[in-house]
């Protein structure tokens, strides 16, 4: 077991565009389970971009992140890895919360070749709050996330994180943009929480503005086309933008670099009866 835990630990810290664990070829390697997990933890870090060390003072995972790992080397996953993960806390921070992530965001992933159960893969979302806060949460984890997040904000390396990653587009999953929707809208009521809406604009466009724009027109040919929850959900992300467009532009106009925004706003106040009502 502790083989095939240390194995799987390992193939999270390979590259996503790694080889999977269903063809990997190189031996278990020799440290222990638990130093596996923390290695993963620093990679995770990295991968991330936080400073070291990330998230506070380092300290190792603990034993839950081996619980989920276990749960994944089960040969027939479902039965028997819910009641490892149902030994798991919803809860974690630190190093815990980064191995927690790394191991979760590859296993979800199709490269990965797990092709988990559904079910299974929901139990994992849900023992995993940082997963949950930069792709989505289960809705009655949601407010959990949501704090985990106004956290996030309050470190520098942490609140770029944040930023950067819910820029980034997500072609294919209604659930993240809708997820990422929500928490734009939820903080463009203050003034702080603009400056922050605003960062996940202008970073949107300045690193990936080519395809965020052809995510905004392929969202308006299938809104016309009739209805749509992933094209839904990309007219509401770009809802808190409109609001601010409209009742603060000001603060719009202070961002010179924030440019071809005009589409995603046209968007929404085309199709806004579609989504939320702002």
């Amino acid at each position: 077991m502790e083989r095939s835990v240390s194995r799987l630990l390992a193939s999270a810290c390979a590259e996503p565009s790694g080889p999977s664990l269903a063809t990997v070829s190189w031996q278990p390697p020799t440290e222990d389970p638990a130093a596996a997990a923390a290695r993963l933890a620093a990679v995770t870090a990295a991968r991330l971009g936080l400073q070291q060390p990330p998230l506070g003072e380092w300290q190792p995972p603990g034993a839950e992140v081996l619980l989920l790992a276990a749960a994944l080397t089960r040969p027939d996953p479902a039965p028997q890895a819910a009641l490892l993960i149902d030994g798991v806390r919803s809860s974690a921070d630190g190093t815990e919360l980064l191995a927690r992530h790394g191991l979760v965001s590859w296993a979800l992933c199709p490269a990965a070749g797990l092709r988990l159960d559904p079910t299974l893969a929901d139990l994992l979302l849900d023992r995993s709050p940082l997963t949950g806060v930069l792709t989505h949460p289960r809705p009655h984890r949601a407010d959990e996330c949501g704090e985990l997040l106004d956290d996030l904000l309050l470190r520098p390396d942490t609140r770029r994180m944040v930023v950067r990653t819910l820029a980034e587009p997500a072609p294919d999953s209604a659930r993240t943009v809708g997820w990422r929707a929500e928490v734009l809208e939820g903080y463009r009521l203050t003034a702080e929480g603009r400056h922050f809406v605003l960062d996940v604009y202008e970073t949107a466009l300045l690193q990936h503005g080519p395809q965020t724009l052809q995510l905004v027109r392929r969202a308006d040919d299938l809104l016309r086309a009739g209805d749509d929850p992933w094209a839904r959900a990309v007219c509401a992300w770009w809802g808190p933008l409109a609001w601010i467009h409209r009742n603060r532009v000001m603060e719009l106009q202070e961002r010179p670099l924030l440019v071809d925004h005009r589409p995603g706003i046209e968007l929404f106040r085309r199709h806004s009866s579609r989504g939320p009502t702002l």
